[in-house]
């Protein structure tokens, strides 16, 4: 998984996944290299899925597209998610995203130009700003006062 895939496809819903290669860091740096899954949908606009995969574990975790369009130029987040960029040369070479509560959590990182592209990818499906007009708000209406009456 050393070159990054990305997929684009409609599942009834335009989606796409990033497949590529990430690290778990250390107080030391960056570790064994494991692989990453990432995956928008715009069914659920707001949100990227992370599917985080060593040998036959697994482990799920659902981000804000805008978290991770932020972290791309600085520090963002708070709670149990943050994501900053880190030059290591000329530039931002990675993206690292702290999963869990400080001092505690996972701290992985992706290569900044490979979140980017795909980020980019994630744009083009539903621009900034344009998310919650792929959101049936009729359908929520109706859940929620389902809900109301049960």
């Amino acid at each position: 998984m050393s070159i990054p895939v990305t997929l684009v496809e409609t599942d009834p819903w335009p989606f796409t996944v990033l497949r590529c290669t990430a690290h778990l860091v250390r107080d030391q740096g960056p570790l064994a290299p494991f692989g990453l899954s990432l995956r928008y949908s715009v069914h659920d606009p707001f949100a990227v899925r992370v599917l985080l995969e060593a040998g036959t574990a697994a482990v799920t975790w659902t981000l804000s597209r805008d978290l991770l369009l932020r972290s791309l130029l600085g520090r963002d987040g708070m709670g149990d998610v943050a994501a900053w960029p880190v030059a290591r040369g000329l530039g931002a070479d990675v993206v690292q995203v702290r999963l869990g509560p400080p001092g505690g959590g996972a701290v992985i990182e992706i290569a900044h130009d490979v979140l980017s592209r795909w980020l980019e990818v994630t744009r083009r499906l539903s621009p900034v700003g344009e998310e919650s007009r792929h959101i049936d708000w009729d359908a929520v209406t109706r859940v929620l006062l389902d809900a109301d009456t049960g």
